[in-house]
């Protein structure tokens, strides 16, 4: 059986599979809601040094995570989805913007 996260993962890698932004968001819902410190921190260290481990755990969990609703928009370097809270149900537009080369670090999350 497939869990939340796979089906995620597997819906943005088979609606935009080779654009960096859905990648690098696959990664990071990947990350994030796994809540494991070492896996976010290697996340961050290449996607988004800038970001605070610290405040990404608390986030993850007052979230729960986030489950992939669907993607609203899609460009190499943008994308936009729609997740649903785990922990409190609530809807968020997710926007992430990526370089454009590589490792495509995240310029911005929100």
């Amino acid at each position: 059986m497939l869990t939340p996260l796979c089906v995620a993962v597997l819906l943005v890698q088979a609606q935009v599979r080779e654009r960096p932004a859905a990648r690098t968001l696959a990664a990071w819902l990947e990350a994030f809601n796994s809540g494991e410190r070492g896996r976010l921190k290697a996340f961050l260290d290449v996607h988004a040094p800038k970001r605070e481990l610290e405040r990404e755990l608390e986030f993850c969990e007052e979230t729960g995570g986030f489950d992939l609703v669907r993607i609203l928009s899609s460009a190499p370097a943008e994308m936009t989805a729609l997740v649903r809270s785990r922990e409190l149900g609530h809807y968020v537009e997710l926007a992430l913007r990526v370089e454009p080369e590589p490792p495509h670090r995240i310029v911005s999350l929100r």
